[in-house]
């Protein structure tokens, strides 16, 4: 997410890009805590450890995809289906791992 807040005084359109990836990670925290085991201290620590981890990961993913030397690179439809899977599969990826270490109590 913080390459979308970067992106935002030099892409157009890159609103859209903080939105979905601001409601991603909404629903990968609500997801988590519909689970009586991620609702304790320990697991919301977790989860929100699984989301920083998949927050650095993709941020670095799309950093050097899309800022490659430091200039903004437009990568057309194809770019956006980066984008749209990415972030998304990074938080399910997470959200199944915080599930297996949750439940390990």
């Amino acid at each position: 997410m913080l390459t979308a807040v970067y992106s935002l005084n030099q892409v157009y359109g890159a609103e859209i890009w903080v939105v979905f990836a601001g409601g991603c990670a909404a629903v990968y925290l609500a997801v988590c805590c519909l689970f009586r085991r991620n609702r304790r201290k320990r697991g919301i620590g977790v989860a929100l450890l699984g989301l920083l981890g998949a927050e650095l990961i993709c941020d670095s993913v799309w950093a050097s995809a899309f800022y490659p030397g430091g200039e903004y690179c437009n990568y057309g439809l194809g770019g956006s289906y980066m984008l749209l899977l990415a972030w998304p599969g990074l938080l399910f990826l997470a959200g199944l791992i915080v599930a297996a270490l949750n439940g390990k109590e």
